[in-house]
């Protein structure tokens, strides 16, 4: 049944990709992105721990996506005024104003000259953050679901003998938590509904009265859904650390959780690396406009080099989770293979006028190391603590996966959003179908 699962997903991945890649529609791409994640979950066996990591893979790269999308909204603004984001629609309480304000700072943005042959709608951004905004309700209420799901079957196995005197009491913590996010997710999803409102109501009116009265009432009321939706989530993830504290009996799951612990504090140094480059990409501001600056040479080389990352940070995460006699130590021809390599990519990247100097700096730390080693012979002798049990399979793998979602997404993104090639108007004067988003 998996197997079926998992061609018939596969098969949903190619037609909505290729789709996608033909009509210039993001949404699309999102869909077979979603596909192709639920492919390789039922490849897995699909059980608990395949959804859960699928689920967090997904809330990653949704909330680095959804803030690259304000951020661009925010910048869509005439010079001097003010500036406006998504969050900006969430008007206060009987002050429909403050979104009609946001919508029209958009709306005069886009009607100044020549910005509709270069940009897209802001109206389409924020369709295009909406739907991204579906993926973390799902994504979020999913994670947040299988974890209590599972506090709860743990909570069932424990033996009455090792019962805490509070068991049912945590039970019914977890059973509580879960009506929380299904709460939280459809005030969500009430959020959402007041923001479309606003934009397609607010946009072309003179005034907020003029609008109609439930677009009215939905922005009222959208303070009440947002502060509804914290507040859910919020509590549901203080419930999730008590249940958590709940369970710490002794028993196979308190060892395996201290096991995983181990491996992440063993893969601290990349986890830490990991977070830090999708800073990079969320904060900078300077990102939306290199990468809608792309064409299709640079944008297949960014997405190799991406993936020549994952491959060396899963092949280091695993060498430092595996045990001392199983590790594999370089000698000097390899080390300086390597950094001969790289040099040999940025020699061939600058013949191609796409120069990637930087690449520079590690293929010199390579050979400065395969130098050194080879001059000095010496292997220094550390002493290494025995390798991480529970978690050192998966673990590499996803800090690894983690700079593409960091990475990835962000840059399909905004060059999608930026460009007005998946909007009802098509650029003039270039070609549309070379102006796609960068897959």
């Amino acid at each position: 049944m998996a197997n079926r699962r998992a061609i018939a997903s596969a098969a949903v991945f190619m037609v909505l990709l290729v789709l996608g890649l033909a009509f210039g529609l993001p949404l699309l791409l999102i869909a077979a992105a979603a596909a192709g994640a639920l492919s390789l979950t039922f490849l897995t066996g699909g059980g608990w721990r395949a959804w859960f990591v699928l689920a967090s893979m997904s809330l990653l790269a949704a909330v680095v996506a959804y803030g690259q999308l304000d951020g661009l909204l925010a910048g869509m603004h005439r010079f001097g005024h003010a500036s406006y984001s998504l969050s900006s629609i969430g008007a206060r309480t009987g002050e429909p104003k403050a979104a009609f304000d946001a919508v029209r700072g958009w709306a005069m943005w886009a009607s100044q000259p020549h910005v509709s042959d270069l940009y897209a709608s802001p109206q389409h951004v924020v369709h295009l953050a909406l739907a991204v905004d579906l993926v973390i309700i799902a994504s979020l209420s999913a994670f947040l679901l299988l974890l209590f799901s599972r506090a709860r079957s743990l909570f069932g196995r424990i033996p009455e003998t090792q019962q805490h005197e509070h068991h049912s009491a945590y039970l019914s913590m977890a059973r509580v938590a879960t009506w929380m996010v299904l709460i939280a997710a459809v005030a969500d999803l009430l959020e959402d509904a007041g923001y479309l409102a606003a934009v397609h109501r607010f946009w072309s009116v003179a005034t907020p009265d003029a609008a109609p009265g439930w677009a009215r009432l939905l922005v009222t009321l959208n303070w009440w859904f947002t502060a509804a939706k914290f507040a859910g989530f919020g509590l549901a993830a203080l419930s999730l650390v008590v249940v958590a504290v709940g369970l710490r009996v002794p028993g196979p799951h308190a060892r395996m959780g201290g096991e995983l612990w181990r491996t992440a504090k063993t893969l601290r140094g990349q986890i830490v690396l990991t977070l830090l480059l999708g800073v990079v990409f969320v904060v900078h501001p300077q990102a939306a406009d290199v990468i809608r600056r792309w064409n299709t040479r640079q944008g297949v080389i960014a997405y190799v080099l991406g993936l020549v990352l994952v491959w060396i940070a899963w092949a280091f995460g695993k060498r430092l989770v595996t045990a001392p006699s199983r590790r594999v130590y370089p000698g000097d021809r390899i080390l300086a293979g390597i950094g001969g390599g790289l040099l040999a990519v940025v020699l061939i990247l600058a013949v191609l006028r796409a120069p990637a100097w930087g690449l520079a700096i590690p293929a010199v730390f390579w050979l400065v190391v395969a130098f050194a080693d080879r001059r000095l012979g010496i292997t220094p002798s550390v002493e290494v603590l025995p390798a991480p049990g529970f978690g050192r399979a998966v673990l590499p793998r996803l800090v690894a996966v983690s700079s593409m979602a960091l990475g990835g997404w962000p840059c399909s993104a905004r060059r999608s959003a930026a460009t007005s090639s998946w909007g009802p108007a098509r650029p003039r004067g270039r070609s549309w179908r070379g102006a796609g988003p960068c897959c």
